[in-house]
C-alpha cells in the first residue's frame, strides 16, 4: 500500500512543498503529513531518497478578475537521489540553503523547517535537467520579493554559477537544460567561452561584431532574457553597447530595449545599471560610490544613452519614471510581467 505524504512549508511568500511516496512495506517512506523526527528518518532507506520539492510558481497561478481562485498548480524544481547523500544532517546555515556542488544545484532543507523543531537531520536535493528551467524560475522570484537585494538562500557561488549559465545560454544560442545535463564540464566551458568572448571587446572591430551577434540572439529568443537576474542583464546590456560612426546599430539598440522590457522594479533597475559591466561585476565598489558625486547606475546609465537614438532616449526615460513613480506596486506585484509595466511603457517601446 502506497499514499503520498506532502509537507507543506513557506519559503517567503510562495508555497513550497516536499512531496514523498509513504511506503509502509519496506519503511522507504514511514511518514505522514503530520509527522515530525520520524519522517526525516524515513526518507532514506539503503542510500536513497524518496521526494520531490515542488511550489506554486506565481506564473502559472495567476488569479483572472471576475473569475473563482482556480486550484492551485505545484511545479517541481527539485528531486531527491544526490549522490552525496552522505552531507545529510551535516552543517547548515539557514533552513533553506541553495549550493552548486559536483556540477548541479543542490537544496538543502532541515527537517526542522518542514516539519517543526522536534526534527532532526536536513532533506538535500538536487536540481536535474528536468528542473532546470523551473529551478530558475523559482530562484527569480526569490530575488523579486526581496525586491532584487541580497538573496541568502543561495551561495554566492551557486549564484554566479547560475548567471554564468544563463548569460552563456543567451549569447551562444543554447538550451539551458542541455547544457546543464553535461554537468561541470558544461559550466567549464562556459565560464571560458565567456571569458573569451570578453578578451574581444579590446578590439573595436571584434567587439561590434560580437555586439551584433548577440543582439541577433536575443532578438530570435527573447524569452531566454526573461528570467535573467540583474547582474546578468547588466552584463549583455553592456556587451550591447560597442558602436561606431559607421554602422547602424538597429539590432542592437532593439536588443536593449528588449531586456529593458523585462525590468521590473525601481530597485532591478538599479542593480542593472550597477553591473552594466562584462564581467558582471559592479561598475563601482560601495566605497567607490560613497566618494563619487554621482550614484553607480548613472554610470551604467551612461553608457545606454551612447548607443540609443533620441526616441529611444525618451522611451527610456518614461521607463525610469514609471519604475520610480509605481516602485512600491511593482515590488509587491506577484508576476514579473506586471500590468502596470505592460499599460504603462511595455507596449510602447519599439
Amino acid at each position: 500500500m502506497q499514499a503520498c505524504a506532502q509537507i507543506e512549508f513557506g519559503v517567503e511568500d510562495n508555497r513550497v512543498r516536499l512531496k514523498g511516496t509513504d511506503r509502509d512495506e519496506d519503511g522507504s517512506l514511514a511518514a505522514s503529513a503530520g509527522a515530525s523526527a520520524g519522517v526525516f528518518a524515513g526518507l532514506r532507506a539503503g542510500g536513497e531518497v524518496s521526494g520531490r520539492f515542488e511550489w506554486q510558481n506565481p506564473e502559472e497561478n495567476q488569479k483572472v478578475a471576475g473569475q473563482p481562485p482556480a486550484e492551485p498548480t505545484w511545479s517541481c524544481f527539485a528531486k531527491a537521489g544526490y549522490e552525496g547523500e552522505g552531507l545529510i544532517g551535516g552543517a547548515l546555515e539557514g533552513d533553506f540553503h541553495i549550493s552548486f556542488e559536483g556540477g548541479k544545484f543542490i537544496i538543502k532543507a532541515k527537517a526542522a523547517f518542514a516539519f517543526g523543531g522536534g526534527a532532526s537531520g536536513a532533506f538535500l536535493f538536487s536540481v536535474n535537467a528536468d528542473e532546470i528551467n523551473e529551478f530558475v524560475m523559482f530562484v527569480y522570484h526569490k530575488l523579486k520579493e526581496v525586491d532584487f537585494d541580497y538573496l541568502g538562500i543561495i551561495e554566492q557561488v551557486a549564484f554566479d554559477t547560475l548567471n554564468d549559465l544563463l548569460t552563456y545560454v543567451v549569447w551562444a544560442g543554447k538550451e539551458l537544460s542541455g547544457i546543464y545535463e553535461v554537468g561541470q564540464d558544461a559550466v567549464d566551458v562556459a565560464q571560458k567561452w565567456l571569458l573569451t568572448k570578453v578578451s574581444k571587446f579590446s578590439d573595436e572591430v571584434k567587439a561590434q561584431q560580437a555586439a551584433e551577434d548577440l543582439a541577433k540572439r536575443i532578438l530570435a529568443h527573447p524569452e531566454r532574457v526573461r528570467f535573467l537576474p540583474p547582474e546578468a542583464k547588466g552584463r549583455l546590456l553592456r556587451s550591447l553597447c560597442p558602436t561606431t560612426s559607421i554602422d547602424d546599430e538597429k539590432e542592437q539598440e532593439g536588443a536593449i530595449i528588449t531586456i529593458l522590457k523585462t525590468v521590473q522594479t525601481w530597485r532591478d533597475f538599479c542593480e542593472v545599471m550597477e553591473h552594466m559591466t562584462l564581467d558582471g561585476r559592479r561598475i563601482m565598489t560601495k566605497e567607490e560610490e560613497k566618494s563619487s558625486n554621482k550614484p553607480a547606475w548613472r554610470k551604467g546609465e551612461e553608457l545606454l544613452y551612447n548607443i540609443l537614438d533620441l526616441a529611444q532616449h525618451w522611451e527610456y526615460e518614461r521607463l525610469k519614471k514609471t519604475l520610480k513613480e509605481k516602485e512600491w506596486l511593482l515590488a509587491k506585484a506577484s508576476t514579473i510581467q506586471t500590468s502596470a509595466i505592460q499599460q504603462d511603457w511595455m507596449n510602447g517601446m519599439a
